[in-house]
């Protein structure tokens, strides 16, 4: 901190007048600025990863004013790893890559003893082929051309919560694909 500190002072920056730890939607309305902002945060918290799989972003902030932004009450659950990243990863790779682009929007919410994780992305939609096999990896089917993924976050919720999580798959009014998790936080 005293180095930061002293480079503040040398360039003549005074954080405490300058820097907002909060989020300004209202800078956030073009995609100009959508990317600036996600650049910025990237370089102050993130990673990105590609081995072949087609990108990985995370963002980490220890910033209790941002992340309050999200459900508070949704702050202290539990998630399993290897849970919200394939469906990230899906939803680059099957909705946002084969549009040509588009957003991912996720959403952590607390309701009743469960966390509910929704993932929307605004990329190709829900095609009836693409149904079927969504549809065999929640089952748990693996067969060829499944979505693997998503078929080991179904299999790896069903045995650790004993059938009381839930996942699903569809498309919204906008045609957007949407992820829903509820994940128990609560068991006896």
């Amino acid at each position: 901190r005293a180095k930061i500190e002293h480079i503040f002072d040398a360039i003549g920056y005074s954080p405490a007048d300058s820097v907002s730890l909060h989020v300004n939607y209202g800078l956030l309305e073009k995609d100009c600025c959508r990317q600036s902002f996600l650049r910025g945060a990237f370089l102050s918290g993130g990673s990105v990863t590609d081995p072949e799989k087609r990108y990985h972003l995370e963002l980490a902030t220890n910033h209790h004013k941002v992340i309050r932004e999200t459900d508070e009450s949704a702050m202290d659950c539990l998630v399993p790893l290897l849970t919200v990243q394939p469906v990230l990863e899906n939803a680059v790779e099957h909705g946002i890559a084969p549009a040509g682009g588009g957003i991912i929007e996720m959403r952590y919410l607390k309701t009743g003893r469960c966390l509910r994780i929704e993932i929307i992305n605004t990329g190709k939609p829900i095609g009836p082929e693409d149904r079927k096999k969504i549809d065999a990896a929640l089952r748990g089917e693996t067969t060829a051309g499944t979505h693997l993924g998503l078929a080991n976050i179904a299999d790896r919720l069903r045995l650790i919560y004993s059938g009381q999580a839930a996942i699903e798959v569809s498309s919204d009014e906008k045609d957007r694909t949407v992820v829903r998790m509820d994940v128990p936080q609560d068991m006896d």
